[in-house]
């Protein structure tokens, strides 16, 4: 009988086509589609059985410690262990590389992904990364009532650069993006902080209830087709035509709701496309998080000193989607 499992499950950064993964706008057409990367900074989840009955749990990021009845007044602890049926004594500990709350990296559903995993791993429960995947889209969905897509989950389980497919019977298709050259311009891409966190499911749910104008609906269109465009511009190996396209699509999201972006925003990224970024956008559903400036080799550096004020975040990607990475 397994003790002990320690699983660990990318954050990721969104690329294209963001919020064509939400049911408010697959539901309605054939698919929503999100070209997206896992990256190397990641969430660990420990668990471990209890023989006392008991439910622990300890967050190092925040300094928290549950037992019993806080733990099952805790969102997506509690939802989590009632998906799996788990009645049994666990101790629960998260560790992570980042904040998984307000980044605009996908945290929150890593977090979900991570737990679902470990716990399964433990109680003898097998699930894919398809079952992982709608498995946290149905708690924090369905659940706990958030206003998310299906981007987050998917990366967080399938990892690797992917073009994902949603449709509306739950169906995901996550092919992956075999491109050397693509590797090797999101290498040499910038992230950085805009120094601000956010309610996602704040700006999801006012971007959802816009969805249905009929410029919400251009601009959303925009963005599913943005997808393709993507794909075109990375087998032509065009770095301008994908800095471009990535550039439009934040324009794109930015006209949905005045909720996603801000005049500081909108400061830090003109100043980074003043300095030669080919383009880039706001990660995540918007309000805050992290900048990323897709960039020429040649002019990557006066990019960096323009935004050298800013905390730039140093990550790979491509990472592997959720793993077991110890157990006994």
């Amino acid at each position: 009988m397994t003790a002990y499992v320690v699983s660990k499950t990318p954050f990721r950064i969104s690329l294209f086509g963001g919020g064509t993964d939400m049911p408010e706008y697959f539901s309605r057409h054939t698919f929503g589609q999100v070209l997206s990367t896992a990256i190397s900074r990641a969430i660990y989840i420990h668990v471990k059985r209890r023989s006392d009955g008991a439910i622990l749990y300890r967050d190092n990021s925040d300094e928290v410690y549950a037992e019993n009845s806080k733990v099952l007044q805790c969102g997506r602890l509690k939802a989590c262990l009632e998906y799996l049926n788990i009645r049994d004594g666990v101790e629960i500990q998260s560790q992570s590389d980042l904040p998984r709350k307000g980044s605009g990296l996908g945290g929150s559903s890593s977090f979900c992904v991570g737990l679902l995993n470990a716990l399964s791993r433990l109680f003898n429960v097998k699930l894919s990364a398809h079952d992982l995947a709608l498995g946290a889209y149905h708690i924090e969905r369905h659940v706990l009532g958030e206003s998310v897509g299906m981007q987050d989950q998917a990366a967080a389980a399938f990892g690797g650069i992917r073009h994902y497919k949603f449709f509306h019977d739950n169906h995901i298709c996550a092919d992956k993006i075999s491109s050397l050259w693509l590797s090797g311009v999101l290498n040499k891409c910038l992230v950085y902080s805009t120094g601000a966190s956010r309610s996602a499911n704040a700006v999801l749910a006012d971007q959802a209830m816009r969805m249905s104008s009929p410029q919400g609906l251009s601009s959303m269109n925009d963005l599913f087709n943005s997808v393709s465009v993507a794909l075109e511009a990375i087998e032509a190996r065009d770095l301008p035509r994908l800095g471009t396209i990535c550039h439009e699509g934040w324009m794109a999201k930015r006209s949905l709701t005045p909720l996603i972006s801000s005049p500081f925003i909108d400061e830090m990224y003109d100043i980074g496309i003043r300095a030669g970024a080919f383009g880039g956008k706001l990660l995540g559903a918007g309000g805050g998080g992290y900048l990323i400036f897709l960039v020429d080799p040649a002019t990557r550096n006066s990019v960096m000193r323009a935004l050298e004020k800013y905390s730039r975040l140093v990550c790979g990607f491509g990472s592997k989607g959720s793993i077991t990475i110890r157990y006994g």
